[in-house]
């Protein structure tokens, strides 16, 4: 056997800062094993993600490290589980600097959204985002299964804005939408086939 010619690899570490932090629970929420911290950051034109972060059992956060590549600050998106996603923000740190996070998680209602097409069938692969602007404002974004279900956790009750998208199909949009107005059977929602000009 002759092993592959090998290649030097040159790695150039950039400046970066320290994260760390605890959340704390309200109204019914609790830390769970799937939550984490995503950093996010702008590159001037679209936000992009920075460094994530699992949430031990505990509720610790971190340490980790979040690389210096934006300009106009960070924020910080605490989410997963049924809870509603928390955002902390700070203007961009020195290198090496360490920055404390601390969230306080309330609790999150489910949304069950059944997403058909006009024969009935599932969609497949919808796009469901579902936006607040209550106690701060938040969003959630699930995929449809096979079954065109998509079920999105961790909603405000009231007030809400979806909007369902998929290849080939008219984006459908609701306001006003309370997780209460639908219990079991989820919201439905039929997408109609769209063209495009060419």
């Amino acid at each position: 056997d002759v092993l592959p010619a090998t290649q030097h690899v040159k790695l150039v570490l950039g400046p970066s800062f320290v994260v760390s932090g605890d959340v704390a629970t309200s109204n019914g929420a609790r830390v769970e094993p799937e939550m984490q911290v995503t950093a996010y950051t702008s590159d001037g034109l679209i936000d992009v993600r920075a460094a994530q972060c699992k949430v031990t059992e505990e509720g610790r956060i971190g340490p980790f490290r979040v690389p210096l590549t934006g300009t106009a600050g960070y924020d910080f998106v605490l989410r997963g589980g049924n809870s509603r996603p928390c955002t902390r923000s700070c203007p961009c740190p020195e290198p090496n600097a360490e920055v404390a996070l601390h969230f306080v998680l309330a609790g999150g209602e489910p949304l069950l959204i059944q997403v058909r097409d006009e024969q009935d069938k599932p969609v497949e692969g919808a796009r469901v985002v579902v936006q607040w602007d209550a106690e701060g404002g938040g969003a959630q974004i699930a995929l449809a299964n096979d079954l065109g279900h998509a079920n999105v956790r961790g909603v405000h009750p009231t007030g809400l804005a979806v909007t369902v998208t998929a290849r080939g199909f008219v984006p459908a949009n609701f306001t006003n939408i309370s997780t209460s107005d639908y219990g079991g059977e989820g919201l439905g929602i039929v997408l109609q086939r769209g063209g495009s000009l060419r």
